[in-house]
């Protein structure tokens, strides 16, 4: 049969700190503080301290959210929220450029326009005669081949 290990009180380096609780009086209980409770009071004396640093720090956490949220709402939605400085964008071209970007728009539509169900295999009529090849009419042919505007109209 084994036996039990014995069970050893630690040997007790100051009683003051360690102190037993059958040999105390009453009025030594109440006064009596442990370590844990020693380390707790300078937990709480450290918070008190620093509350000052931390207040400030959340304070300048909420005035800086203040601030930095108007901020970006008035460059995204602008003063009167018809849209901020986040629209405005800078461009190097030309009226010339946006003219012959319209004219290529409206031409590349005119000419290419899709046919059938996959553009990208059947080749549409309208760019196989500005192509110069010649297509046999099936039928009644109700389109009309448009053309590119007049300049004038393009201002």
């Amino acid at each position: 049969m084994s036996q039990l290990p014995e069970f050893k009180i630690p040997n007790v380096v100051d009683p003051k700190l360690w102190p037993n609780p059958r040999t105390m009086t009453p009025q030594q209980l109440q006064t009596f503080t442990s370590l844990d409770m020693v380390k707790l009071n300078y937990t709480f004396k450290t918070l008190k301290k620093s509350a000052p640093y931390i207040v400030g720090v959340l304070a300048g956490c909420f005035f800086t959210s203040l601030i930095v949220d108007k901020v970006v709402k008035v460059h995204i939605f602008g003063e009167n929220g018809n849209g901020g400085t986040l629209l405005q964008m800078k461009t190097y071209n030309s009226i010339g450029d946006y003219t012959y970007n319209r004219q290529f728009q409206r031409m590349r539509y005119l000419t290419e326009m899709p046919a059938g169900d996959d553009p990208l295999v059947k080749t549409s009529d309208y760019l196989l005669h500005d192509l110069g090849v010649t297509t046999q009419q099936v039928g009644v042919q109700h389109g009309i081949v448009k053309k590119v505007p007049h300049d004038k109209y393009l201002l």
